[in-house]
Parts: structure tokens; sequence; C-alpha cells
């Protein structure tokens, strides 16, 4: 049964999104379905019954405090890349840790499948792109810079009327979206699933009045060796290298938001090491870095409402269904270093009501910002259900959060700072015994 009405038709494929604690490469109970028929309104307060071809293989839950997505992978308009884009060094799935997490030691195989190589649409050089009703299979290019299956390449504010929507991405061998240095376009009411790498991305940290919204992000893999974890709060970190482009893929998650200035709604994180990350970044990255730009880290939050995590959090007691932490900037040897645990030794995000470059002494963009100018990050109306680690996870001062709930989380909340964390008209429901 779906909540609301829907066009899709006989012989499309769709996902059934798991609703299991634990989603990975070697063990998820995630599925592709083909739909035999749809009826409308079967019953009252039911928007439309789902015929499937055959039976499920898995319980898919829906109950008073959570429900799993079903999203539509089928489009008219198909870009794909063939079988030979397929990686050739495909994880074996059976490899084990010394590390039992609930009774479980099987893990992704570290360093495989690095050589997907599918298609990628990129729209650049003043281009425009107006991308709506397409499945993208097969797509992006494993560790390539740039290769994604939809990337809005340096568009500043020139492609403030594009969009990419109602599409789906799936089988992507690196990311589904990337927002690259442009400001002011729509990622709205896509479907991505089976993605390596982080999914929904805003790469470089300069990227801002974006809206993303009513998108899903499922069955998200993290690339490079083992899943990050430690023993306390902190996390060895990462570098960039040859099966490492960006450091920060170890930890990958359904959205990527390094610039908080956006508009984050009614989205849905299933699967990956978070479901929603917010690395702290001290400066832009790429071709941005060393430009007089507003540090990521002092951007105040546009709207992030409305959004959902599940299924994810199961490789570090500290990861989170929404996780503001982690830390991205380049090292001594001026290269790309992740530190995904909590890093005392940087800066915090400290969100500033005024743009230092601006108005600091001699256009400082890292002038201390006033007790008077300082803001909060808030986020409202957020829900986590079956993580195995925290619900939400904040490393950093300064943030509000209204409106949250989860259900059968390992931790409700956790927030450890100095500048101050405010929570109102939460609910938790530890263990809600469902089966």
């Amino acid at each position: 049964f779906l909540q609301d009405k829907v066009n899709w038709m006989s012989n499309q494929q769709i996902v059934l999104v798991t609703t299991s604690m634990k989603d990975s490469r070697e063990w998820h109970r995630n599925e592709i379905s083909i739909i035999e028929s749809v009826v409308e309104n079967p019953v009252p307060g039911v928007g439309a019954a789902v015929i499937l071809r055959d039976p499920v293989s898995y319980q898919h839950l829906a109950n008073s405090g959570y429900q799993g997505e079903v999203g539509l992978l089928s489009r008219q308009i198909i870009v794909q890349g063939n079988e030979a884009s397929e990686p050739t060094d495909p994880d074996p799935r059976n490899c084990i840790t010394k590390r039992s997490i609930f009774g479980d030691n099987r893990q992704p195989c570290a360093n495989t499948e690095l050589t997907g190589f599918g298609g990628h649409i990129m729209i650049h050089s003043g281009g425009k792109g107006y991308v709506e009703g397409v499945e993208l299979y097969r797509m992006g290019q494993t560790n390539v810079l740039g290769r994604y299956p939809m990337h809005f390449h340096l568009l500043e504010k020139g492609c403030s009327d594009c969009y990419f929507r109602d599409s789906s991405v799936h089988r992507s061998f690196y990311r589904c979206v990337s927002i690259h240095g442009t400001h002011n376009i729509i990622v709205s009411e896509n479907v991505a699933y089976n993605a390596t790498g982080f999914c929904y991305y805003l790469e470089d940290g300069v990227e801002r009045n974006n809206r993303i919204e009513f998108n899903l992000g499922a069955h998200i893999h993290m690339l490079g060796p083992e899943p990050p974890w430690g023993n306390g709060q902190k996390i060895h970190s990462f570098t960039q290298n040859e099966n490492l482009t960006l450091p920060a893929d170890v930890s990958a998650s359904a959205f990527y938001i390094t610039n908080v200035h956006n508009y984050i709604i009614g989205n849905a994180a299933s699967g990956g090491w978070s479901g929603f990350a917010f690395p702290v970044l001290q400066e832009p990255t790429g071709p941005y870095r060393g430009a007089k730009l507003r540090p990521p880290l002092s951007e105040t939050s546009l709207m992030i409402d409305g959004n959902t995590a599940h299924s994810t959090s199961w490789w570090w007691k500290h990861s989170a269904g929404f996780y503001m932490g982690g830390a991205l900037f380049y090292n001594e040897d001026d290269v790309l270093e992740y530190n995904a645990g909590r890093d005392l030794t940087r800066p915090k995000r400290s969100p500033c009501l005024v743009d230092k470059c601006k108005t600091g002494h001699k256009n400082n963009c890292r002038e201390y910002c006033q007790p008077y100018e300082q803001a909060w990050l808030k986020m409202t109306n957020t829900k986590a259900f079956l993580v195995a680690g925290v619900g939400l996870n904040s490393w950093n001062g300064r943030t509000e959060i209204i409106g949250y709930e989860c259900h059968d989380c390992g931790l409700f909340l956790e927030a450890l700072s100095t500048d101050g964390f405010w929570g109102h008209d939460m609910l938790g429901v530890c263990r809600s015994k469902t089966p």
C-alpha cells in the first residue's frame, strides 16, 4: 500500500527499500520488483495498492512510527552504460572482520568495486540543464573526478532555472547528482538506489541557495578500506589516494551537505555510513580553494526540514542518521584528508550572520565572529529510525533541533559542545518491539 496516488504502470520497476538496521553490499534487505498492476484508493485513507508480479523476498515494515519507502526506477527516457561498464573487481562479499557488531562480523571487502566505468552527464561552460523523467542506469565512473551520473559543473548563478527532477539513478558507480560551484538550482523528487560514494553531493562547500527536496537515496556504498570506526570519539584519518579520490567517501552517505546555506527539505536516506553527512570544511575545496569566499563552516542554514534517515550508522557507534561531524581539510602535504570522528584540533562549525570576507578587518574571511553576530544551525521536523548508532549526532555547538523523533535507535541523540545545544518537541521510542 502507498500513502499517495501514483501514475505508475504495469511492467515498471520499483525498489522496496529495506527496513532492517544493517544495509551493506554483502547483506541487505532491499529488493527490486516488477509492477503487475496498480489500484487507486483500494480502501479509505490509502492512495494506491501496487500488485507485484512476484512475491517479495523480505519483510518490509510499516507501523504507526515509521514505514519503508517505495521508489519508481523506470522512466520513459533511459540513459545507460552497457554491460562492459560493470566493475572488473566486484566485491566477493565474503570478507570477515575481527570486530563483531551485534553478532555480525561481515563487512564490505576493502578496495573493491573500483573499476566501474559508466556514462555521465555534465552541464558546464555556460550550459543549461533541464532534466526531468529520465532513468540513469550504470552511470558514473568510480573515483574519476567530475564523472557523475548528473553533474552541474561550475555554473555559478548562470543556471538558476535549471533542474534535475522526477528522475531515477540506479546502479551508479560514482555518486548520483553533483552540484558543483553552482547555485539556485532544483534537485527534486528523484529516486537514487545502489550508488557508490556520496549520492546527492554538494562538491566543494561553496554551493548556495539550491533546493534539494523530496529525494530518496538508498543502498549507498562506501569506498576505500574498511568503514571508519574507533573505540572512542576519535577515528584515524584517511588521505586522498589513487583508490580514494575524495577521502570522505570512506563514510559515504545519501546526502553530503558541505554547505548548509541551502534548502534541504523532505528527503529520505537509507543505508550508508550515515544518512545525512554535514562535514566541517574550514575552506572550500577544489578550484575554489584559496578564493576569497566565505568559509563553509561559517554559513547559516536556510532550511533543513522534514528529512528522514534509517537503516544506517551500523559501522561506528557515534555515526548517525544525521551526522554533524567529520572534518575535510588539506594536510601539510597539500593533500586532502578526512577525519570522520570528533576532530578537536581544527575549527568547528560556527554559523555567523555576517560574511567576514566583506565586513571583517581587511576583509579577513576567517576573522572571529563576535557573540552578537553568531547564529545557530537549525533543523526542524527530523526523523530517524532503525539506526544502529545515534539518531542525530552533533559534535558542533549552536545547533537548534525542533521537532525530532527517533524510533528503534541505538542512541536517541548525542551532542557535545561548549557552545550550546537546544532541543525542543522531541520524541524517543527506544524499543518499539517491532519484529
